[in-house]
């Protein structure tokens, strides 16, 4: 059963999405821009795993039986040095 919590950080975690994606007009001109809402996303989708203790995916139940690979976990990993190491900075 999804809690209250847990259906919030998934929408903060769309809505995160949905800024990333009105933002790719300005990628180039302004790339910190992209890489907040990187890190933004990094820390909802860490949220998400505390809360319910599998990725916002849900790979553990939609993970393609041939290719072993989620798109979401291999994001989240590729992030985590970089929005680790600002944790304390924030």
């Amino acid at each position: 059963m999804e809690t209250i919590a847990t259906a919030k950080l998934l929408e903060l975690s769309n809505e995160i999405d949905q800024l990333n994606s009105d933002a790719i007009d300005f990628r180039e001109d302004y790339p910190e821009i992209e890489r907040a809402l990187e890190i933004a996303w990094y820390f909802s989708e860490r949220a998400i795993r505390t809360e319910t203790g599998e990725c916002s995916a849900r790979c553990n139940n939609s993970i393609d039986a041939y290719l072993q690979f989620c798109s979401c976990c291999h994001y989240f990993n590729q992030l985590r040095t970089v929005a680790e190491s600002l944790e304390g900075r924030l």
